[in-house]
This record gives structure tokens, sequence and C-alpha cells, in this order.
């Protein structure tokens, strides 16, 4: 099968085209800068792969990046807490989301695979979250690109179109070919401390795991389907206390009432508006505190992909890390060695 493959260059694109090509599949992408394609390509040690130089907002390079291609899937996104940055947000989320996934019906591919975000569906309506859940109504930047861009999908679905929704929490794991906004999470979490809290609680998946889900809905003839990839959801004081047993480190986990997280998120707003970036927004913050699982026995009945252990995912994320530069080996103990 060929697929198109937006966001290629990414950090889930670009291990989705690495399961695409394990697969037995022809990749086809739409990149924005083909030196850094090269590069990205290599470093999964894929062979350069047909692209076409464009943007998912301009309909035109889209068009041309599904000619021919039977299925595509659509990675491309912005992710980011910033309140600054709700313009950018919802040119790239929402209308460059509308201009793929209908150019790709309109060619005739299937599926469509779009990728969302359990932040589409936030705040939460149910607990278990289930695939039918409503979309949400989240004010804040991120959240309302992600919704709409939801809509725009589901939409889609309701006219019959095959397309397929799957819904990531927090990606984690190996080779981020840049900082994004958990890679800086992961950061503080070993240079400095863990906030512990039962209260707060945070989806982590494997990019790996998602990637997996991605190419095993590559099946045609099915309709519309969506996919909850949630991962596992912990605490943040079981995510500390993991932290301590694979690094060996007594990694600060101090006690972090509410009142000081959502406070921290409220300054954090105001510090990305300066450029200076705090890690957590009051986004982020309502997240945390909100958060809760799903029912994801239809991701495993349909397509038989099951998660890694989620010590797994934060061993080979950290040791990347390292390799990379990003954490030290101090700060990360004996998962240097």
């Amino acid at each position: 099968m060929r697929v198109m493959v937006t966001g290629g260059t990414g950090f889930l694109g670009s291990h989705t085209c690495k399961a695409l090509v394990e697969a037995g599949h022809e990749i086809r992408l739409l990149v924005r800068r083909p030196e850094k394609t090269r590069a990205v390509m290599a470093a999964f040690d894929i062979d350069l792969p047909a692209y076409v130089v464009g943007d998912i907002t301009d309909h035109r390079s889209v068009e041309q990046a599904l000619e021919g291609c039977d299925a595509a899937i659509h990675t491309a996104a912005m992710v980011s807490a910033s309140p600054d940055r709700e313009a950018e947000l919802s040119e790239i989320n929402i209308e460059g989301t509308r201009i793929v996934l209908e150019a790709a019906v309109d060619a005739g591919c299937d599926p469509v695979i779009h990728v969302s975000s359990s932040a589409a569906l936030f705040p939460y309506q149910t607990d278990p979250v289930t695939s039918d859940h409503p979309i949400g109504t989240s004010a804040r930047g991120y959240g309302r690109s992600k919704a709409a861009a939801e809509a725009v999908a589901r939409e889609l679905q309701g006219s019959g179109a095959p397309v397929t929704i799957v819904y990531p929490t927090g990606i984690i794991g190996p080779q981020m070919p840049k900082q994004n906004e958990m890679l800086g999470a992961a950061q503080v979490w070993v240079a400095k401390a863990v906030p512990a809290s039962d209260e707060m609680r945070i989806g982590l998946v494997d990019v790996r795991d998602v990637a997996d889900i991605l190419v095993a809905s590559l099946e045609p003839g099915c309709g519309w389907r969506r996919y909850l990839a949630w991962g596992q959801v912990v605490t943040m004081n079981e995510l500390g206390l993991m932290l301590r047993q694979l690094t060996g480190r007594e990694i600060p986990m101090p006690k972090t009432p509410r009142l000081v997280m959502q406070a921290w998120g409220r300054v954090g707003d105001v510090a990305r508006r300066l450029g200076r970036d705090l890690t957590l927004t009051s986004e982020g913050a309502s997240y945390l505190y909100n958060f809760v699982d799903a029912d994801q026995a239809t991701t495993h009945d349909d397509l038989g992909v099951h998660y890694r252990p989620l010590s797994n995912s934060l061993r080979d994320m950290y040791r990347s890390m390292h390799d990379e530069g990003y954490v030290t080996a101090d700060q990360i103990g004996r998962l240097a060695a």
C-alpha cells in the first residue's frame, strides 16, 4: 500500500514512517524542508522516500502529495500550551487538518487516518473515556484547536468517509527529533523534581506503540473508526517513584498543593508571553488535575496492539535524551550505564 504521511519528520511521524516501511508499505511524504527529511530518514535507517515539498495549509501541495496514494496518515500538528500561539494553533491544527482530510477523502484514500489527541475530548464527561466520547469544550488554545480539528474529522465520518481517528495521550519514547512539550517536562523531572501528588494524573504512551496502532489501522473497507491510545495513566507520585527506581537516584518529590500548581501555571502563561518557558501552563495544570483513564478494549481487540511497560518507555526515552545531550549522566543515574 502506498501511504501519504504528513508530519513525517516529527516525533510520531518519523516513528510511523519506520513502522510503515518495516510493514512493507511504500511511503510518500509532504515536507517543508527536504534537508531535514534526509537527516531524519537517515537517523531511522530509512531510504529517502518520495516526497513533495509543501505545507498542510496549502491545497495544491497536499493534492500533489496524495497523487497515486491508497491511504493517508495525518500526524502533522502543532503541540503547544503557550497562550501566545493560538493563531498558529488554529491555522495548523484546524485549517491544516481540514485541508488534508478532505483532500485525502476526495482522492479516494481508504483509510484516512487522523491523529487526534486526548486533549480533543477534554474536559472529560465520562470515567473512563470511551471512543464515542463527545468532543471537548476546552477554552484554552491547544485543546480548543484539537477539538475543532476533531469536529472536522467527525463531520467526515458522519458523511460516511473512511476516516479513522486515533487519540494519543502524552507521547514519550526514544529519538525525539527536536524539543517538545513532553521532552521539556521529562527534563524537569530528572533535573529538578517531580511535583508529587495523588491528585495529579498523567497519561503516557510510547511513540512506537502509537505508530503500531496507526499501521495496524491501515485496513481498507472498514468504514470510519475511532481508537483510544491512552497508554498508561499514573499519578505523579507513581511516576516519581518509578523514576527513582529506574535512575537509582532520590529524585526530589516535593508535596505540591493544588493552589501552588495552579499559581505556577498562571505564572507560566505570563512567562511564555515574555519568551520564557517555566514548563507548566494553566492549561497543563488543568489536564493534570482532571485527567481520567480510558476504555481501550477496542484498540486492543481490533488491532492486536498492546502497550509495552511504561518503565521500558521511560528507560528508552532517557537513554536517547542522554545521547542527544538533553540530560546528563548524573541526572539519569544508572540509566546512563
